[in-house]
């Protein structure tokens, strides 16, 4: 389940202000080790940490990301060089009607 990051905040500010992790988990039936994961993200990271994924899964993706980018680029080069070929020949023909 996905949870909002002001929700994830709310909950680590929770902890930071002296409440057991276990009894916020529990209040907001949230796992402990992803309460306290969503606390080290924090405590590491700030605010922004809590909306991303985990580290690893944000650079794979956006390595896949920036991989099918320059697949798109290659793609829309190569119709553009297909379109310019095919305006040339329509250029060089005479119109009979």
């Amino acid at each position: 389940m996905a949870y909002d990051i002001d929700f994830k905040m709310e909950l680590v500010v929770e902890v930071l202000g002296g409440r057991k992790i276990s009894e916020v988990a529990q209040e907001y039936d949230i796992p402990k080790g992803i309460l306290s994961r969503w606390k080290r993200d924090f405590l590491d990271g700030g605010r922004s940490a809590l909306g991303s994924k985990n580290n690893s899964e944000t650079k794979s993706e956006l390595k896949k990301l920036k991989e099918e980018n320059e697949r798109m680029k290659k793609i829309i080069g190569e119709k553009e060089t297909q379109i310019e070929i095919l305006q040339k020949k329509n250029r060089g023909r005479t119109k009979y009607f």
